[in-house]
């Protein structure tokens, strides 16, 4: 049979020969290899231009895009199908060089061609009409985000994740939030706020950026009247563009935090907040107005332009002998940092516990469930599927749930903590005094899948690796009100890292003896009001100096020996000057102190440096400075500074260095 190619003119003869059977094979369709003839053929070939693009939207500099093997043998560009069970094709993969050992390649070897790695992306997609949409099923959501194509893509989307994806749960008809918004029909023109009681039914809930006050919200002494009808034309307009949205995709009822908790009941405010992970969990969808920085924004929000390289109506041969149409277009980088509502503290909680997002960005609309999602760094990443399954109630289930989890190590799911915790920590939040409540629902469904104990932004089974966290640059001072003790990275209110890298390799050096807190209310993941942990460990006294210098005494010698990286550059309470105890947790790194009352408290952490001598003498590492270190049990907990304490413990030692300090 003769080969079939492309039938559209202004391409060139190596596109011509592209067909979706060659797409579809292990070795995908080779291409042109060489990066100047690619970027001259993208002159006069749209496909040409659109893998281009794709590939200097990842190397913006054109020289770098050059590819050679060990033995400078010629390499290649080929082209290869994504095709994922239930989907059809829905991606074109750009993949190049050859490189045997990267991620992507170890990552899935079915779907990356061997002696290649992925470095760009093309969408694919056809009309539901065309012959080509029984082999393509991605259909393209219009740019309007609004317009009535987009809300048939989208319910679509919806009855496809439902009726079709396997990884994804099929919604649950559960209990009702305490109070939820009625929204009738598509012509009624008002909401009613309906208190649940012991309803059954599906639902959608929105998270959004409120942007200030609202004149509409739920209180005491207007609970009432909002029972008996809410005009939406009165409501935001994302809570009014919500409201459309979820009538059209055919549910009854919206939750939406400001008119259905009490904005003037602490406790009311409290009770709901800690329910967080079952309203967003159990919801059917989520609708996330992530382009609007206030409430008044709305859902809907055109782009002013349309960024994508969009290469229309290209026809192809088809597997069936048929011809076909489909449109190509290099898949947008999503910046996600760039939408108002992933900058927030609260909205982080509501995205990785809905089991479906609806996100309306601006200018376009994107999907994210646990089948179909791109994952593209913060504001789109999912947690492993059995995060949204029902907890077990019977020995079998409890069976095969234990046996989901044990396949995700320990350190997977520490890990995927401490990617929650470095998106959380970037994120703003009106209140500091929010910080654990924002957060409290997640660690909640964490604390329910791992069975491990939550400790103010940490967990016990990982308490030594958790505390080897650092800001990003030393604070001015810290907050004014209590919000976690010193050792949690929430008490800081900015950016994180974590300085432990050697995970389970090199264990830690400390055994805890106790750790604990003391809740503000009922909710067991939420606020606290103080936070304690005892352990038994070796401690060194130090001085900061400089820049971050750390220096100690080795061998009767003051000598720098590493770094002390700060929390915060405060006076007062909060000053670092003058010695510090240097707490060993892992070899060659631990934790900064400083007395605090018959306690200590957290001021950093600490970075012993590997290659320091001492006027011949070893080379500095944990193990030479602790050396003549004994054990001493102390406890993390801040209190008021005592002075008489810091005299009676800490002057003789004190003494001894005070020659070198």
């Amino acid at each position: 049979m003769a080969t079939q190619t492309i039938l559209e003119h202004g391409l060139c003869k190596v596109c011509q020969r592209i067909s979706l059977e060659a797409l579809l094979t292990v070795e995908g369709v080779e291409h042109i290899s060489d990066s100047k003839l690619l970027y001259a053929s993208a002159e006069q070939c749209r496909v040409c231009s659109l893998i281009h693009e794709s590939i200097s939207s990842v190397f913006p500099q054109r020289s770098s895009y050059r590819w050679h093997s060990p033995s400078n043998s010629p390499r290649f560009t080929i082209l290869r199908g994504l095709e994922r069970e239930n989907f059809g094709l829905d991606h074109i993969l750009v993949c190049c060089g050859f490189v045997g050992n990267t991620f992507e390649h170890r990552k899935d070897q079915a779907i990356i061609p061997p002696g290649t790695y992925l470095v760009g992306r093309l969408e694919i997609s056809a009309e539901e009409e065309d012959p080509a949409a029984k082999f393509v099923k991605h259909r393209r959501i219009p740019r309007n985000p609004g317009s009535e194509d987009s809300m048939f893509m989208v319910t679509q989307l919806v009855d496809e994740c439902i009726n079709i994806h396997s990884r994804c749960r099929a919604p649950q008809t559960t209990f009702l939030p305490t109070r939820i918004l009625d929204v009738g029909s598509i012509v009624d023109s008002t909401v009613l706020l309906l208190i649940s009681g012991d309803l059954k039914a599906r639902y959608a809930a929105l998270s959004y950026c409120w942007g200030g006050r609202q004149e509409v919200v739920a209180k005491e002494d207007s609970l009432e009247a909002m029972t008996r009808g809410i005009a939406i034309s009165v409501l935001p307009k994302t809570i009014q563009d919500a409201v459309t949205v979820t009538r059209r995709l055919g549910l009854r009822y919206l939750w939406v935090d400001a008119l259905c908790i009490k904005q003037d009941s602490k406790e009311d405010w409290a009770s709901e907040s800690s329910k967080m992970a079952d309203i967003y969990g159990n919801a059917t969808i989520t609708i996330a107005a992530a382009g609007g920085s206030n409430c008044s924004a709305g859902c809907f929000i055109e782009a002013s332009s349309n960024p994508s390289h969009t290469l229309e109506r290209i026809r192809l041969p088809l597997p069936d002998l048929s011809i076909g149409t489909i449109s190509l277009w290099v898949q947008n980088i999503y910046h996600p940092l760039e939408d108002a509502l992933n900058k927030r503290a609260w909205a982080l909680q509501e995205r990785l516990l809905s089991p479906r997002l609806l996100v309306y960005s601006s200018g376009s609309v994107s999907w994210q469930c646990q089948t179909k999602v791109k994952q593209i760094g913060i504001g789109s990443v999912r947690l492993p599927d059995f995060f949204f399954e029902e907890t077990p109630v019977n020995s079998h289930e409890i069976w095969q749930w234990n046996r989901q989890v044990s396949n995700h190590s320990s350190q997977v799911l520490v890990e995927i903590w401490n990617q929650i915790a470095l998106d959380y920590s970037y994120r703003a939040i009106t209140y500091n005094h929010d910080r654990l409540p924002a957060l409290s629902g997640l660690a909640r469904r964490f604390r329910d899948v791992t069975g491990d104990i939550y400790l103010a932004g940490l967990w016990e089974k990982a308490l030594c690796p958790g505390l080897m966290w650092q800001t990003l640059s030393a604070l001015k001072s810290r907050p004014s009100t209590y919000i976690a003790p010193t050792w949690s990275w929430l008490s800081v209110p900015g950016p994180i890292l974590y300085a432990n890298y050697e995970r389970t390799r090199n264990p830690h050096l400390v055994e805890i003896l106790e750790a604990g807190t003391v809740l503000a209310g009922s909710d067991e993941t939420g606020a606290i009001l103080s936070g304690k942990i005892t352990l038994r460990g070796q401690m060194k006294l130090a001085q900061r100096k400089g820049h971050n210098q750390l220096w100690g005494v080795v061998v009767e010698e003051l000598v720098r020996i590493g770094h002390a990286l700060v929390d915060f550059e405060s006076d007062g309470v909060d000053a670092i000057d003058g010695p510090l105890w240097c707490l060993r947790i892992f070899k060659d790194k631990g934790l900064l102190l400083k007395p605090s009352g018959e306690n200590y408290q957290r001021v950093g952490i600490f970075l012993l440096s590997l290659d320091v001598d001492v006027d011949g003498h070893a080379r500095i590492t944990g193990q030479t400075w602790f050396k003549d270190s004994e054990l001493q049990t102390l406890t993390l907990c801040v209190e008021s500074v005592s002075e008489m304490f810091y005299r009676k413990y800490f002057v003789s030692s004190i003494f001894l260095v005070s020659k070198f300090l």
